[in-house]
């Protein structure tokens, strides 16, 4: 948004864009208002872009995401930090369906930046 109005802005200098759609597992729904995290490490384990995934609209797939800028093309290890939800679900049965927090480590993820 700026002045009221929404106005698309090209990346800057950021060259991949990092999705996560996290869905609850009995019902295959999105889960909105969680605080998602991402670390993204290159081949020799250092860390080469980390931070906050706001959750997005999208027209078929509500996601968190952000941009980010790494070194360029090639196989990173990604690690996704989910905090449980502060709110519960709607009946005693399913409200407690979701009381942890998750951690998920994806190992050699190829990534293209389309910039080379």
């Amino acid at each position: 948004m700026r002045a009221g109005m929404l106005e698309w802005q090209e990346p800057s200098e950021e060259n991949v864009h990092v999705e996560v759609s996290v869905r609850d597992a009995a019902d295959n729904r999105f889960i909105p208002g969680l605080d998602v995290s991402v670390r993204l490490l290159g081949d020799a384990g250092e860390e080469v872009a980390a931070g906050t995934l706001p959750m997005l609209w999208h027209p078929w797939l509500y996601h968190y995401g952000s941009k980010f800028t790494i070194p360029g093309d090639g196989t990173y290890s990604v690690t996704v930090e989910v905090d449980a939800p502060t709110f519960g679900r709607h009946d005693q049965e399913n409200g407690e369906r979701y009381t942890d927090d998750v951690i998920v480590e994806f190992a050699g993820v190829a990534v293209e930046t389309g910039k080379g």
